[in-house]
């Protein structure tokens, strides 16, 4: 890490009710969102592929397959987003010269490996070929967890990170698959319908889970940035609920199954939103400087 050789020399030194620049602002952070987008999207496509696998392996292949097709082109797009937030995009072939040193590289070599195997899934099908992609595609997620963390900022350290994105991004991607292949009633209507309401609700409660791991001044700068956050989380959570409800009680299971899915993006996009604007940037101190 690159450390600074100019040094602020006093004999009254720092106060001690000195603060950071813009410590007590109201304003949200960059939220930067092609990578909204792009976290968003990859991380839906890897837990649409898991879903692939499971079907396949309940011997539903048709439904694997669209679900893996489905799972790619939410890649694909995904990744095209991501490309909006280059400086220049048209340098990005140059990725390989950091990849000793910097995550950044190390995610686009991981995800160039990972979109010909999911692409290969997605069209020949098979198990061994979607755990192949499930395995590449979660190193490739991985990869993008730990550019965050890299940076030290309060509340991105690896673990809450990685947990922050398996709860709200592979786990909606999760329900996602449920709901795209979730049509027809019998005891296939029954597994999707258990399975949708668990991962809603496995994803519910990683979500708070995370709330809680993150230190007290980033709690303090969401609720102050973004005062709204757990509400309008709490809303999209409930119209996916609503629309797991639909499905149990109504012949309209097609619409509903529809209605849990717009929910569940809108859950994992708004989070990725609140990841970025709601993480106070480090900055110099402030305030109570003493010269």
């Amino acid at each position: 890490y690159t450390r600074p050789t100019t040094r602020y020399v006093s004999s009254r030194g720092i106060a001690k009710e000195a603060n950071e620049v813009g410590q007590a602002t109201s304003r949200p952070e960059e939220p930067h969102y092609p990578l909204v987008w792009m976290l968003g999207l990859t991380q839906m496509a890897l837990g649409m592929e898991c879903v692939a696998l499971w079907l396949g392996m309940l011997g539903e292949s048709g439904k694997a397959l669209w679900v893996g097709r489905l799972a790619a082109g939410m890649l694909l797009a995904g990744l095209g987003g991501s490309v909006l937030h280059l400086g220049r995009p048209l340098g990005a072939w140059r990725f390989f010269l950091g990849l000793r040193t910097s995550w950044m590289s190390r995610e686009i070599l991981a995800f160039h490996v990972a979109v010909p195997a999911v692409l290969g899934s997605a069209w020949a099908g098979g198990d061994t070929a979607r755990l192949v992609a499930i395995g590449l595609l979660g190193v490739a997620v991985w990869t993008s967890a730990m550019i965050y963390a890299d940076t030290r900022r309060p509340g991105w350290s690896a673990g809450v990170v990685a947990l922050d994105f398996v709860s709200s991004g592979v786990i909606a991607g999760g329900i996602l698959g449920v709901c795209a292949s979730g049509g027809g009633g019998g005891t296939a209507g029954v597994s999707h319908l258990l399975a949708g309401g668990a991962l809603l609700a496995l994803m519910a409660i990683g979500n708070a889970w995370v709330g809680t791991l993150v230190p007290e001044e980033v709690r303090e700068f969401r609720h102050r940035v973004v005062p709204r956050a757990r509400s309008i989380e709490a809303f999209l959570l409930g119209g996916g609920a609503m629309g797991l409800g639909g499905v149990f009680w109504t012949e309209l299971d097609a619409v509903f199954w529809g209605i849990l899915g717009v929910f569940t993006i809108g859950v994992n996009l708004w989070r990725r939103y609140v990841f970025f604007a709601g993480t106070p940037a480090p900055r110099m101190p402030t305030g109570g400087l003493k010269c």
